[in-house]
């Protein structure tokens, strides 16, 4: 089994300035919402699989080790993070000390001086002395003076001294936790790997069992349509979602609104109760302006992910979200009456960065037949891109992500043949051809 919670004692042991991991949402999204979204999925996901529980298919035998070695390399990748966040934390920290300590040995060294001035000069009951004398005034005065400047320095260097060396104590503190955290991370990067390597045979094996059956059924008519129909139903419900979201908060937002366009006439109202008040009072009523109530506060963004009201302006404009070569293009012909291809196919190695075209939100990250580990982003105003065959999902449904992060690694997950990246832009459910936004 994936062990989820491999990843959570490096990640909480983390101060709270360390970098947090890809995956985190965007800090301003309360984390009640983020989770609601979760649900939400999850309920659609399931909802989906009822009505096909009893379709099986060969390459579903792929999902459950599909799923896992996905997990897994989405963990080895916040485990890496994590690990180089605390590797920069441990330099940081070396290069304190290595400062902390010049500075302490520079007040060693100024205390020494002084004592040594100290001893030269004589001791601090000479004060009393100077002034019994019958000495100059003048220079007993100025001795006395020189005596209280070395005491006072001596004071102070002392107190840096001592104040260096608990800062210097507690850098080392911190220098052995960071290697501890270290050491951890890095055990836990060797599990993760084992439990890939094991996934990663396990789906081996199934391919070998099961792969003429999952081959001579990859090209069936009915299955691609039925792939295809999967698909569009998914988008589908993903749009009714995000719709149903959308209209929530800005049913939200003009609540807002309106609450504060009657607090601000409440505030009115108070306002000239009281100068009508104060002009009673004083029986001397003057003739003043009429104020005239503030201005309600602007209303807020509307609720779209990060970069959307710029995706129309983008066409053209997007890069290629995998290098390699495109074997399928849109509108071309599949298998002979399993209509065009909705999007771009593109060949690519193994393991190869998926990045995300533009900035948005994942608003689905799982396996789903026929397209393996598929990853969909929401650009907002009805605008989805989807990623599909992937090794890896990196992100997670929630994620707030910009434009070029890398989501996913590809693969020939779903029982595809060749390694690569299935590719699509849909705007409210409709196939666009990817070639008009995205520079091939």
């Amino acid at each position: 089994m994936i062990r989820p919670a491999l990843l959570a004692l490096a990640l909480t042991a983390l101060p709270a300035h360390a970098a947090d991991s890809a995956d985190t949402p965007d800090p301003g999204k309360p984390r009640e919402e983020l989770q609601s979204l979760r649900t939400q999925i999850d309920s659609l996901q399931k909802e989906l699989q009822q009505n096909e529980a009893t379709k099986a298919e060969a390459s579903d035998a792929l999902k459950q080790s599909e799923r896992a070695i996905s997990e897994a390399n989405r963990l080895l990748d916040e485990l890496s993070s994590a690990h180089a966040a605390t590797q920069s934390q441990l330099q940081f920290y070396k290069n304190q000390l290595a400062t902390k300590r010049r500075q302490t040995l520079d007040s060693q060294q100024q205390l020494a001086r002084l004592l040594r001035s100290q001893y030269k000069q004589g001791s601090a009951s000479n004060s009393a002395r100077l002034l019994l004398s019958n000495g100059n005034p003048a220079d007993a005065a100025r001795q006395l003076k020189y005596y209280q400047y070395i005491a006072r320095a001596q004071a102070q260097t002392l107190a840096r001294l001592q104040r260096e060396i608990g800062e210097l104590n507690a850098l080392v503190a911190e220098i052995t936790d960071r290697e501890q955290q270290l050491a951890r991370i890095r055990s836990q990067k060797s599990a993760q790997k084992s439990e890939l390597q094991q996934q990663q045979q396990n789906r081996q094996q199934v391919l070998q069992k099961l792969a003429s059956e999952i081959s001579a059924q990859r090209n069936q008519i009915s299955h691609l349509r039925d792939d295809e129909k999967r698909l569009t139903n998914l988008i589908d419900h993903l749009n009714k979602l995000i719709e149903q979201r959308q209209r929530a908060e800005q049913q939200r937002q003009r609540a807002a609104r309106i609450a504060a366009q009657k607090a601000a006439a409440r505030q009115e109202k108070l306002a000239r109760a009281e100068k009508a008040r104060q002009q009673t009072e004083t029986k001397a009523p003057r003739s003043e302006p009429r104020t005239t109530p503030a201005p309600p506060p602007p209303p807020p963004n509307e609720t779209e992910p990060s970069g959307s009201s710029g995706f129309v302006s983008l066409r053209g404009k997007l890069r290629q979200p995998a290098g390699g070569e495109i074997v399928n293009r849109f509108g071309s012909a599949r298998a002979e009456g399993a209509g065009n291809w909705k999007g771009v196919f593109v060949r690519t190695r193994s393991g190869e960065e998926i990045h995300v075209i533009a900035a948005g939100q994942v608003v689905f990250a799982d396996w789903l037949r026929g397209f393996g580990n598929l990853i969909i982003v929401d650009h907002g105003s009805g605008y989805m891109s989807l990623y599909g065959h992937n090794e890896a999902l990196l992100k997670q449904v929630g994620a707030q992500i910009k434009a070029g992060d890398v989501i996913a690694r590809a693969g020939n997950s779903g029982g595809n043949a060749e390694t690569g990246l299935y590719f699509e832009i849909r705007h409210r459910g409709a196939p666009l051809d990817p070639a008009q936004w995205v520079r091939f």
